[in-house]
């Protein structure tokens, strides 16, 4: 992908590569309500920064996700960008504020075997060995003064290097 070119990999389409793409420009993976485009097999890499979508239907809900690619940006330039994500009063380390302050994402443990509150979403990049246990309530429109407002479909994006097959896999 040349450099200022965009590439949008349609929901439900598969790129299967036996060679190398090389992205200087953008790549996008699309997902709506009718599925997500996903790499299939083959034994081609993939090297540059690629942006992968997850769409989320409106239910309010905790979601355990994982993100396909190692962010070099933080989370607030990634997920947070299309959803809150609380854990400060005041909106320090990068949270969205809210009146009681409590958290709303956090990566798991697997040694300890429990849920760690993420600490700082301006200083914490996404990684495809960590598992995310996030409340999606919604885009970033949704009221965080009102617990029982109307969820909405929000679509998380998150920009990095792909990760190589089977290689963020991990046992929980």
């Amino acid at each position: 992908v040349d450099n200022g070119a965009y590439i949008m990999v349609n929901p439900n389409v598969v790129v299967s590569n036996d060679g190398t793409v090389k992205n200087y420009g953008t790549m996008t993976f699309g997902s709506n309500e009718n599925g997500s485009a996903y790499i299939g097999s083959g034994t081609g890499t993939f090297m540059g920064d690629f942006t992968v979508e997850r769409y989320i239907p409106a239910k309010r809900a905790y979601r355990q996700l994982a993100s396909p690619v190692m962010t070099s940006t933080p989370i607030s330039e990634n997920w947070q960008q299309d959803t809150h994500i609380t854990g400060s009063k005041s909106g320090a380390n990068g949270f969205d504020a809210t009146s009681s302050g409590n958290p709303s994402m956090y990566s798991f443990d697997n040694e300890a075997y429990n849920y760690v509150q993420m600490a700082n979403t301006d200083a914490t990049n996404l990684n495809p060995t960590s598992l995310y246990h996030i409340l999606v309530r919604g885009d970033r429109n949704t009221d965080l003064t009102n617990n029982n407002a109307t969820p909405s479909v929000t679509t998380l994006r998150a920009t990095g290097e792909l990760t190589a097959e089977n290689e963020g896999s991990s046992t929980v």
